[in-house]
């Protein structure tokens, strides 16, 4: 394939390309850095996240326990709503 359609075909002098070559280096080097630093930031929102998670389940079970309930069963009251239908069937 011919690159020189892509680039100029004149080259660069050696100063300018250890240049380039530094500030990629620089650039790619931050953005791995900033990559660290999320992954960092997002491993910390998920481990509080977590803890707090556990920790308000295990309160809530430790309120059951006291209270004399078994923590593995969920207490609750209920109102049956019966629904109004039309049945055509039987009318006929």
């Amino acid at each position: 394939m011919r690159t020189h359609f892509l680039f100029n075909s004149r080259q660069l002098h050696p100063v300018w390309q250890i240049l380039i070559a530094v500030l990629a280096l620089g650039m790619m080097g931050a953005l791995f850095a900033l990559g660290l630093v999320l992954f960092a930031v997002l491993a910390v929102i998920g481990l509080v996240a977590g803890s707090v998670l556990y920790l308000r389940a295990w309160w809530l079970g430790r309120k059951m326990a006291r209270q004399g309930q078994d923590p593995q069963v969920i207490d609750g009251e209920f109102t049956v709503i019966r629904r109004y239908r039309i049945e055509r069937d039987h009318d006929q």
